[in-house]
């Protein structure tokens, strides 16, 4: 209420349903007051709360673009291992290496690709197990495989060029 308003009322300048009106009205008059703030934070709160939602979409663009780019590295990479056809023959270095292991290591290193392991090459070839385990280091040495996937795949991408070069 406001000070005239208060000051008619109690200086009795006012019939008490004209008071009573007025009180009404500045009790109105304060609840829209009440609600243009509720409103302003509203708007306010809004206002944030889209920066917010911008901030979000710009999070998400920045990892599609991240998720874009591994998408193609991976791809890139696959076509870097791919495996030798005629348009894409093998590496040459694998046929070179190829070429330093001794007959009896390819023996090994064919049963070794098939996912053999050296206990059974060895029952298979009627050697002992730490003779195989020995030419199993050599070939992984002179093929220059860090692992024995690498080891296969280097056979899956020469096995055209060797059965050419057996011939």
């Amino acid at each position: 209420m406001n000070d005239l308003a208060r000051a008619r009322i109690s200086g009795g300048a006012t019939t008490l349903p004209a008071a009573q009106a007025l009180q009404n009205g500045l009790a109105i008059e304060l609840r829209v007051q009440g609600c243009a703030d509720d409103l302003r934070q509203l708007t306010d709160n809004l206002a944030h709360g889209l920066d917010e939602v911008k901030a979000v979409e710009r999070a998400l663009n920045r990892s599609r673009a991240a998720l874009a780019a591994s998408e193609a590295a991976l791809a890139a990479s696959r076509n870097a291992e791919r495996v030798a056809t005629p348009e894409h023959p093998a590496d040459p270095q694998v046929l070179i290496r190829f070429d330093t292991l001794t007959p009896r290591e390819r023996e090994v290193f064919d049963l070794l690709v098939t996912g053999m392991s050296s206990k059974l090459i060895a029952r298979k070839l009627g050697g002992s197990f730490r003779t195989i385990e020995i030419h199993r280091a050599q070939i992984m040495r002179k093929m220059a495989a860090r692992h024995l996937p690498e080891l296969v795949r280097m056979s899956i991408e020469s096995m055209a060029s060797r059965r050419d070069h057996a011939d």
